[in-house]
């Protein structure tokens, strides 16, 4: 086995001792072989320190040019990471624990110590000094990530007292680090609570029922660490209150021998409201009297509401989505939909017609159906939306829809955050277990380098990213949002980190985190696309409150209410006012006509349960009526003409009877055979 070879600088100006030194050392057993640098000052030793890469210093403190314990404050503060051993002609302890606390490994009495002493205090202190720097790296590395961390961190000890924040904890309410520290956490976020009692946090009436205060106890008593809980404090943020919605995570830990909490806090005030107003589009999508539906731009559904699947024979949602939408047509229909309709929509943005319907249980449903386009922020063609009117056989509603069984799931339940560390003069990447899962990548993965991170990011985003890590590289942050692809899907990506430089200014190690902020990302989406359906339905559209006043018209409602002096703000025109008191009241949709302009359009009243509102949906049904009117005026023509046609008919028979009974009289036979007449007298009398 090859010995450990062990690089050693003595410093001492006394011939005699080196000499006995080395011969110590020559006598070494294999395991260790060394090689004895020697400097007989503090000045020749700081040279050779400079130019030799030396493992440990054995030092004498009476030298020529530095005497005492100055000289070990001298080497120990140039070269931390080498054990420094003194040489002292005295045994005085309490000069060489001094010696030792200034940075030294160990001391050592010139005269008194063996061969065996010698040798195990060169193997303890270069043991001692290789852990010493290992546990530095460690925390150096730690530290990086709770400043790097893009939620903000705070760490409490058990006085409840905050000691340490990181960047993102004093972005939550505009403070500055000093401002937040050796607080309690009230008043570190400055709590609106804060002055309810005069000895501050902890001690007001609502501090027993504070949700922050609350997770961090609960983490020091049971030693266990509690996630995902969410509250909604009021902090006073430059002299305003703020209500924000926050997520909560908390992790015992031990500093120093002294336990603490750290916590995690994420502001979700922005998922929360994207929750919300998805969930207020959705009920109102939901509480439609028409068939609303929405589809990829290859035609599978995405959405359905109530109406549609109960005009579709389906159950529910669940059955229809994924599936092709022109399935529910015939099979000529679905020849035009491909070859005409959809074409049109494609090309012109929209396209308005009548079809029908086919059910999975085979009825037929007359529908005017109005299939467009919904665009992205560039104009892009993004997914296609259909407004279905049946028109067979209109009737009322039957009941109110129903609230949306279900709200969008939570975008995030727990910020997923990963760490990672590059050594970069080696080009070596190490991950985290977390970072694993979220890059899709096995632990057994060998070499993971800086190339192999990028192949992972989306096409698109690789430059973007590249050129952040080299301005980070150069001095620069590093935070930016990019795309991964992971089993041929593709993920957001939150990271963030901080490069480590050498005196000389090169880069040596960077430290980072990452986040998956996907569910984020298409929330935002689906608040963009669905905030568009209501604004961009091309018939009008409104919500109107118990007392008749009009909260929300589209600008297809616009000619419709000003030609009756009505308008967003207003009260609804005079007539609909006891319609809207009867949906209200029944909690049933209401259906009824109103005429505008030469025009009769179809209002469709339905009150939202658990709300004080109702939604209005307006159809133009004017060329209907007036087909109506054209057939009930031939019917009227038709019933006329067969009135004369019946009475010429009976005078002709009655005629034909009197010649008969004459030519009879006169002895001749009669003319006219009208034996079908006495022969079915039940049907001369119905005729």
């Amino acid at each position: 086995m090859n010995a450990r070879k062990v690089h050693i600088l003595l410093v001492d100006d006394d011939p005699g001792d080196c000499r006995l030194v080395k011969l110590v050392l020559a006598k070494s057993p294999q395991a260790m072989e060394f090689t004895v640098e020697t400097a007989e000052s503090l000045a020749e030793a700081l040279r050779c320190l400079d130019s030799h890469n030396l493992d440990l210093v054995l030092l004498d403190l009476a030298l020529p040019d530095s005497r005492g314990l100055k000289t070990v404050d001298e080497v120990c503060g140039l070269y931390p990471q080498i054990p420094v051993v003194v040489l002292t002609v005295l045994a005085d302890e309490t000069m060489g624990l001094r010696a030792i606390k200034m940075g030294a490994s160990d001391y050592l009495v010139k005269g008194k110590y063996s061969h065996e002493l010698l040798l195990r205090t060169i193997r303890y202190s270069l043991e001692r000094k290789r852990t010493e720097q290992e546990l530095k790296q460690q925390q150096k590395n730690l530290q990086a990530i709770f400043d790097a961390a893009p939620v903000a961190m705070l760490l409490i000890d058990e006085n409840t007292v905050v000691t340490k924040i990181n960047d993102a904890a004093t972005k939550v309410v505009g403070k500055s680090p000093l401002e937040m520290t050796n607080r309690q956490p009230g008043e570190s976020f400055s709590c609106i609570h804060l002055s309810d009692d005069p000895r501050g946090c902890g001690y007001g009436p609502h501090c027993s029922s504070c949700p922050i205060r609350s997770t961090f106890e609960q983490v020091f008593s049971s030693g266990q660490a509690v996630h995902g809980v969410e509250c909604q404090p009021t902090l006073l943020i430059g002299q305003k209150k703020v209500t924000l919605w926050l997520e909560l995570s908390a992790v015992p830990v031990n500093v120093e021998g002294n336990r603490h909490v750290i916590v995690a806090i994420s502001n979700i005030t922005d998922r929360k409201l994207a929750e919300e107003q998805i969930a207020i589009f959705r009920r109102f999508a939901e509480s439609s009297g028409q068939g609303l539906a929405m589809a990829t731009l290859k035609g599978e559904i995405t959405y359905a509401n109530p109406t549609l699947c109960r005009v579709l024979g389906e159950d529910g949602p669940e059955n229809v989505l994924g599936k092709t939408f022109i399935a529910y047509y015939s099979e000529e229909l679905q020849s035009r939909l491909k070859n005409e309709i959809l074409p049109t929509v494609m090309r012109e943005g929209q396209w308005v017609g009548e079809l029908a319907l086919l059910s999975t249980d085979g009825r037929i449903t007359h529908t005017v159906e109005n299939i467009f386009l919904i665009r992205d922020e560039k104009g892009e063609p993004l997914c296609m939306a259909d407004i279905m009117t049946e028109i067979t056989d209109r009737k009322r509603a039957e009941e109110a829809l129903s609230i949306s069984e279900a709200n969008l799931q939570r975008a995030q339940e727990v910020a997923r955050i990963g760490s990672w560390h590059v050594d970069l003069m080696k080009d070596e990447l190490s991950w985290s277990d977390e970072i694993y899962m979220i890059f899709g990548v096995g632990p057994d993965e060998s070499s993971l380098t800086y190339e192999k991170f990028l192949e992972i990011i989306h096409p698109d985003d690789r430059a973007h990213v590249d050129k952040a890590w080299k301005a980070a590289l150069a001095g620069g942050a590093y935070d930016v949002e990019h795309r991964i692809v992971v089993d041929g899907q593709i993920r957001w990506i939150r990271e963030k980190a901080e490069i480590e430089f050498s005196k000389e200014g090169k880069p040596i190690f960077g430290t980072g985190v990452a986040q998956d902020i996907t569910d984020r990302k298409q929330a935002d989406d689906n608040i963009r696309n669905l905030a568009k359906f209501p604004s961009e339905n091309p018939n009008p559209v409104m919500r109107i409150s118990g007392d008749g006043g009009i909260l929300y018209a589209n600008a297809a409602s616009r000619s419709l209410l000003e030609a009756r002096g009505a308008k967003e703000g207003k009260q609804v025109p005079q007539s609909w006012l006891e319609w809207v008191k009867e949906t209200f009241r029944s909690a049933k949709a209401c259906t009824f006509d109103f005429e505008c302009n030469s025009r009769v359009l179809s209002i469709t009243l339905a009150h939202v349960a658990g709300t004080d509102y109702a939604n209005a949906y307006a159809l133009d049904i004017s060329e209907r009526k007036k087909a109506e009117a054209e057939v009930n005026k031939s019917m009227d023509e038709l019933q006329r003409f067969n009135k004369l046609a019946v009475g010429r008919e009976l005078r002709m028979i009655e005629l034909k009877k009197e010649v008969n009974e004459m030519a009879g009289k006169a002895g001749v036979d009669p003319p006219y055979n009208l034996a079908f007449v006495q022969a079915d007298e039940e049907c001369h009398d119905h005729v």
